[in-house]
């Protein structure tokens, strides 16, 4: 068994290549609309599917950056390609 899946993210999100994830539930940076924005790949229970969800990224005084998960930009679908190999 592989240590990560390749997700494909359905949607707004859909002309991006498919995404590297490792386990549930996992973050990564990715570019929306010419910005660094935080992208969650999570499988929800609930639904019994793979989802997606954009975050925008601030910036504190001290110059760190964070996400405000109650901020979310876009979210939608997602599903795993079984056959694919990465680039």
């Amino acid at each position: 068994m592989s240590d990560h899946t390749y997700i494909k993210c359905l949607g707004d999100m859909s002309g991006y290549d498919p995404y590297k994830v490792y386990g549930e539930d996992d973050w990564m940076l990715v570019m929306w609309n010419d910005k660094m924005h935080d992208l969650n790949i999570w499988w929800d229970d609930i639904k019994d599917s793979w989802r997606w969800t954009v975050y925008p990224l601030h910036k504190n005084a001290d110059g760190t950056w964070y996400t405000d998960a109650r901020l979310k930009v876009a979210h939608g679908d997602a599903v795993v390609l079984e056959d694919y190999e990465g680039h």
